[in-house]
């Protein structure tokens, strides 16, 4: 993807911002399991494991990336306008890590908004309300570009209804689609539960630096099934 200058970042987003109204976003509800996968924009790395650390992981190859059918009454869409919305008051109340406003959205995805159709996925209920949301977003990464598995969350009342593994099954594949043919994401050492699920789709421990190796040390302790340190991609010896 091109790179954006941030005069014409300023150019392409300020009309799209000026129609959305914050009024309209449901008050912040931390309760129930936490999402899924973090963004690596404005969530630092900490050095204590006293807190959650942010990781990251990487599946080098999406060659055979598991897939599963959504359940009924379920179905998923793909962003419609005002569809910021939505995603902010989903986050608002999936995630007790990092809170978010619109200000962030945009600039997580304002510059590149006109792919977001294509890209952002919403998971609905039988009455045809977004539950949840993924983004089959992108990243330049040690001198190439990965598809990137970005915010993934579903609200805490269909949390359990094995809704998550369908979800990111149509974001691997719609990244297959759009011609990406590795990924990664970014995620945190006190989502145990995302970290599992991300393992079963064949996502591993990228280490980036010491502190990266030490917070899945500690991560492995805790794993049902610990990964081998022959399976972490070192990007220090890469």
């Amino acid at each position: 993807m091109p790179r954006v200058s941030a005069a014409a970042h300023a150019q392409a987003v300020g009309p799209w911002l000026c129609r959305l109204s914050l009024d309209r976003m449901k008050p912040a509800c931390y309760t129930g399991l936490v999402n899924l996968s973090d963004s690596n924009h404005g969530l630092s790395s900490m050095t204590s494991l006293d807190t959650s650390v942010q990781i990251m992981m990487i599946r080098r190859s999406l060659e055979g990336f598991p897939t599963y059918r959504i359940p009924a009454p379920f179905s998923v869409r793909w962003y419609q306008p005002s569809d910021e919305l939505h995603w902010l008051a989903m986050k608002a109340r999936a995630d007790q890590f990092h809170r978010a406003e619109l200000t962030y959205y945009q600039q997580t995805y304002g510059p590149y908004a006109h792919l977001l159709p294509e890209r952002q996925a919403f998971l609905c209920d039988g009455a045809g309300q977004p539950i949840g949301t993924a983004t089959a977003w992108f990243e330049d990464f040690a001198g190439q570009q990965y598809g990137k598995v970005n915010w993934v969350f579903i609200v805490p009342e269909v949390q359990g209804q094995g809704l998550a593994k369908p979800l990111l099954s149509i974001i691997g594949q719609r990244l297959i689609a759009l011609g990406h043919t590795n990924a990664l994401l970014y995620t945190l050492t006190a989502r145990l539960p995302a970290i599992q699920l991300y393992q079963h789709f064949g996502f591993v421990p990228c280490i980036r630096h010491d502190g990266d190796a030490e917070a899945w040390m500690h991560v492995n302790h805790q794993l049902r099934v610990p990964f081998h340190t022959a399976q972490y991609v070192d990007m220090e010896r890469a």
